[in-house]
């Protein structure tokens, strides 16, 4: 896959615009543009930070024999920002990076625990489930889904972090990270 065409794949990933990669790469929606299209190539700045953007190396991007890999968009954020109180917060924040064409589930997450701490769940009247709440006011976890693109999206009060999912994932239940998640139910914007 050529440059210009990865270019693309990665913004329709992760649901950018042109204008929006460019607001992230602080160049103008015209510069995406002509990047897609071949007429030019970005400059090795801008392959440095849409390298360090989306967790993919410069040389998988000029690899023309490499596809894009799954990856993650990490973004710095203050959540204060963002509105008062959790729920504003995450709604904008999903709302900034999600248009409408998105849906947007809440997921909610089970540990995959050894036999030792299974033990200590039963003798604790479902430890786990205190476990998921306290986690839940850390890192709140969603998935995006758009035609055939999945997204997994962690909020935190530093960080929202974007990962790109196989195509072929189970939007009820998955496996990730040691962890399983369940969908818990549409996004409420």
């Amino acid at each position: 896959m050529e440059l210009c065409d990865k270019i693309k794949e990665i913004r329709n990933k992760f649901g950018l615009t042109q204008e929006g990669l460019a607001e992230k790469l602080n160049v103008s929606r015209q510069a995406v543009a002509k990047w897609e299209m071949g007429n030019g190539v970005p400059d090795t700045e801008n392959l440095k930070t849409m390298s360090r953007l989306f967790g993919i190396s410069i040389d998988t991007l000029l690899d023309n024999e490499s596809d894009v890999p799954l990856m993650v968009l990490h973004q710095e954020i203050n959540i204060k920002d963002y509105g008062k109180g959790i729920t504003e917060q995450h709604k904008n924040l999903i709302n900034k990076n999600f248009d409408d064409s998105w849906k947007v589930y809440v997921l909610t997450f089970d540990n995959k625990f050894g036999s030792a701490e299974d033990i200590v769940d039963t003798l604790t009247w479902g430890f786990s489930s205190i476990t998921n709440v306290i986690s839940a006011f850390k890192t709140s976890h969603y998935l995006a889904v758009k035609e055939n693109y999945k997204l997994f999206v962690s909020i935190s009060k530093k960080s929202i972090d974007i990962k790109s999912l196989n195509s072929n994932t189970n939007i009820k239940k998955f496996n990730l990270e040691n962890k399983t998640y369940f969908n818990f139910g549409e996004f409420k914007r």
